[in-house]
């Protein structure tokens, strides 16, 4: 009978087994969300371009998103002739997947700044089995990546020595190509760098030569966003993020708005209202999502145990607050807009220590006079993990593998579109329209000859030169009436409609249930006609002398 002295032996080679184990088990888990028949079809899509574009000696930068994923893709990619966007996508989620389960490791070491193995391994299944960062390993998106370089970043910021200070703030730059918003990286550090290194010699110098290796990493990026964008720090969000919404920053009818505009219009007490009370709450709601349901206990409880004592090096503890505080302040304001929970995926290595302090005290000192003897011990910690893999592979099972008939379905629909339409649809981030991009890409000659343009209307989702007859743009509008009024002069053509689901437009759910109250709208296409089991959606020509003729 194998005893509990064998399982959990104070042995590296017993340690590195378990975390081999759940390296191969957080693959599986992975591998279950990701089916390679389908295209990248987004933000991964554009990432993909990105990184054919690149592969063809287009240096060009993107004015959404960073050129760290695509530059280490295209080495990948320029191995590939193909016509085909979905061999593409395969390099691109085989890629994402497989930086996604090697953080593991990086991880378990992180871990043992904080830990004994035992823990280190706790903390490791926890990143390892987190649905999100599953969900999202295969999609082919530069998260993974991010993670992995601050990671690596933050491990070496709390060696003593110099010289893997210097690498960790080398490391800084790369995140910051990865993500634009790496600088918060350089901020982060810099805190801790001086509540670590203060009492040392020559700290200011040492701090100075990290500046300077981080910015001459970062440099070459900057310096062509200046040349391409007249601004070094530029990011086609920022420049309407006051506009008051997510629709609003994108929308044709919108002009640029700055902070101090809006306070100018609305006053500092709106701006705060709207801005930074409403960007705390929503990254609040958002945290607690995406740590439910364990983690939302276990975060909080090992947040509050690490101002007391503790076995952990507190310098090392407030490093870690460091790095949670400066990344979620610097998302305040972008959350009030747009509550994309991405951007904060980054905070999961560093919330997961708390997580694992609380497993710590817990099983080291009991709770409430009760302790555990040492094979109590190692049972506890088997049931903890046993129940992150059980949750895990619930929501695995549950919302992990795409529905095929649907998928394909969608780019059928957009298929459709392109081929018979001609003029300018209103845009909305509903299901029906994820491949769009995809389809309008996805011919030999665009793949060969694939470019950023150096257009910063935000408009155009992709920013490459992708040519239909067909483009997609978004109005600022409360209203239907008020939407083909503005549209009018926009040229607007076609407003589709999905059955529930319209994420900008909600009130268009009332056009697909009761198209007949609209005869100013045309109906010219229906999925139930065409033969769709799972879309349900219909699109509708705009007859702008009906519309008015009813005013």
């Amino acid at each position: 009978m194998m005893s509990w002295k064998y399982l959990f032996l104070n042995s590296n080679k017993r340690y590195v087994i378990y975390l081999a184990l759940i390296i191969l088990a957080s693959l599986a888990f992975k591998l279950y969300t990701v089916d390679f028949s389908l295209p990248v079809n987004s933000d991964n899509l554009s990432y993909t371009l990105h990184a054919i574009s690149i592969s063809h000696e287009n240096f060009a930068q993107n004015p959404q998103r960073g050129s760290g994923w695509p530059i280490l893709s295209s080495i990948f990619i320029s191995f590939t002739n193909s016509d085909n966007l979905i061999d593409y996508s395969i390099i691109m989620r085989i890629l994402s997947l497989s930086i996604s389960t090697l953080t593991i490791i990086p991880v378990y070491l992180l871990g043992k700044k904080f830990f004994n193995e035992k823990y280190s391994i706790v903390m490791a299944s926890f990143f390892a089995f987190e649905p999100h960062l599953n969900f999202i390993s295969g999609v082919g998106l530069a998260e993974p990546l991010f993670n992995l370089i601050i990671i690596c970043a933050f491990y070496f910021i709390l060696e003593d020595k110099t010289r893997y200070v210097f690498l960790s703030f080398l490391l800084v730059g790369l995140s910051w190509w990865v993500r634009l918003n790496g600088w918060m990286m350089l901020i982060a550090f810099t805190i801790i760098f001086f509540i670590n290194f203060r009492k040392s010699t020559n700290y200011l110098l040492k701090y100075g030569i990290c500046v300077v290796i981080c910015i001459l990493i970062v440099s070459p990026m900057l310096l062509q966003r200046y040349e391409q964008f007249d601004n070094p720090f530029y990011v086609y969000f920022t420049q309407n993020i006051f506009a008051g919404s997510y629709l609003a920053s994108l929308s044709e009818n919108i002009e640029n708005i700055s902070a101090i505009n809006y306070i100018e219009n609305n006053g500092i007490a709106s701006f705060f209202q709207n801005f930074v009370i409403v960007g705390i709450y929503n990254i609040l709601i958002t945290i607690a999502k995406l740590t439910f349901p364990y983690l939302l206990i276990l975060i909080p409880l090992g947040m509050f145990l690490s101002f007391r004592k503790c076995d952990q090096n507190k310098t090392f503890i407030r490093a870690n607050w460091v790095v949670i505080l400066v990344t979620t302040i610097v998302f305040i304001i972008p959350f009030a807009v747009v509550g994309e929970k991405r951007y904060i995926y980054h905070l999961f290595p560093f919330l997961i220590i708390f997580a694992t302090i609380t497993i710590q005290r817990v099983t080291d000192y009991g709770v409430g006079g009760f302790s555990f003897s040492h094979k109590q011990k190692n049972l506890f910690l088997i049931i903890v993990i046993g129940i992150v893999i059980i949750t895990s592979g619930l929501s695995i099972i549950k919302y992990g593998q795409p529905d095929l008939v649907l998928e394909n379905e969608k780019i059928k629909f957009a298929t459709y579109m392109l081929e018979n339409l001609n003029g300018k649809m209103l845009d909305d981030p509903s299901p029906t329209f994820e491949y769009f991009q995809y389809v309008k890409a996805n011919k030999p000659d665009i793949i060969r000859n694939i470019e950023i343009i150096n257009n910063l209307n935000p408009n155009d989702a992709l920013l490459y030169s992708l040519d239909s007859n067909i483009t997609k743009i978004y109005i600022n509008g409360t209203s239907l009436s008020e939407i083909i009024s503005r549209g009018e002069q926009y040229n607007l053509k076609y407003i589709s409609s999905t059955e529930n689901g319209n994420v900008f437009y909600p009130f268009l759910d009332d056009v697909y249930k009761n198209e007949k109250d609209f005869p100013y709208l045309i109906k010219i296409f229906d999925s139930d006609d065409s033969g769709f089991t799972k879309l349900k959606v219909k699109v509708f020509e705009i007859d702008y002398q009906n519309f008015h003729s009813l005013d």
